[in-house]
């Protein structure tokens, strides 16, 4: 009897002890005189999770909090919820835990890409907003599977497949939550067209075949060509036009993808030696020189049809070209741009 009374005893003792103590550390908040940030990643571990609060003075110490998280889980049924977390000062540990389990929010960030950007330049937009590992996200969105789904040609990069828009991301995202948005929103797309990007769908232009990528090329050499969404239609028959009669493309943003030289094509640059040369090479380039917009690449497919064979600027700045059937009226063109140059 007398033995069970100390088992009792020491039974209460300890868990009275226990409840003080989970009390008291509970109770407990951090150091902050201001209202702090902390964001838990995509499947982080409790310990991970507690290791970021640690941080902020939160959870502590470590080892109470990781055997009454994992308590608190089973009981509850429930898990930490990724996401940010405003702790406010005062809060205790247990307000903090509590607000784990209910789910954070997430931080958006709006990230646009013009139409006509290349794919370093989509990066440098995302990597200035958003907070990802840029190694795996890079290794991931040049991966052979997601090539597969965006339809890239085998041994190409992924230059012009992904779509210029406005998107609205995490601030802090996984290298998968990101490239999934950036392939949902292509792959969207493209089957609004009837393009899925896995079969050997073409359509018809001018009484040619096109493929995916084949589109995505001509429409980004009008991109290019024009900033003006009304000219797309004519300049994207201008060159079905040349392509229909074994012309060069003799497109000056194609010269300048293949030097890697953006200011004025000069002479020299003409002789580049690569497929992207469209002085040196009959034919479409290999691939995209940049990303088309959705506006050009329907100018494109609904393409203007005319005899127009030669465009040339105006020279005054607005942007508009003028066209041509034929040698002689596009060389009177051509000295028109050259006197607006000079008047400028």
């Amino acid at each position: 009897m007398k033995k069970l009374l100390l088992i009792i005893a020491f039974i209460i003792t300890f868990l009275g002890i226990s409840t003080f103590v989970s009390i008291y550390y509970l109770t407990q908040t951090g150091n902050n005189i201001d209202e702090v940030e902390v964001y838990i990643p995509e499947n982080s571990t409790i310990s991970k999770s507690i290791n970021k609060l640690n941080e902020l003075d939160f959870l502590k110490p470590k080892l109470f909090f990781k055997i009454f998280i994992k308590a608190y889980s089973k009981y509850s049924n429930s898990y930490i919820y990724a996401g940010l977390y405003k702790i406010k000062p005062n809060q205790t540990n247990l307000e903090v835990i509590k607000m784990l389990f209910n789910g954070g929010y997430d931080l958006t960030v709006k990230v646009t890409i013009p139409e006509g950007s290349l794919y370093s330049e989509f990066e440098k937009a995302i990597f200035k907003e958003v907070e990802v590992d840029t190694m795996a996200f890079r290794s991931l969105i040049k991966s052979d599977s997601i090539k597969a789904i965006l339809g890239v040609p085998s041994g190409r990069n992924i230059e012009g497949y992904l779509l210029p828009e406005t998107y609205f991301l995490y601030k802090y995202s996984s290298p998968q939550f990101l490239v999934n948005k950036l392939v949902t929103e292509q792959t969207k797309y493209w089957k609004s067209l009837n393009f899925d990007g896995t079969t050997e769908k073409t359509i018809e232009l001018n009484g040619m075949n096109f493929d995916k990528n084949e589109l995505i090329t001509l429409a980004s050499i009008v991109q290019a060509e024009t900033a003006l969404i009304s000219e797309a239609p004519i300049v994207a028959g201008l060159y079905l036009n040349r392509l229909k009669i074994g012309m060069l493309l003799q497109s000056d943003p194609t010269v300048q993808f293949a030097s890697g030289n953006k200011s004025r094509v000069l002479y020299k640059d003409l002789e580049v030696n690569s497929r992207y040369n469209t002085y040196k090479y009959t034919g479409l380039p290999p691939g995209p020189i940049n990303s088309p917009g959705k506006k050009v690449i329907e100018a494109v497919i609904n393409y203007e049809k005319h005899n127009y064979y030669y465009m040339v600027a105006y020279g005054d700045g607005s942007g508009k070209h003028r066209f041509a059937t034929n040698l002689n009226e596009h060389n009177r063109n051509v000295s028109l741009y050259r006197k607006a140059r000079r008047a400028n």
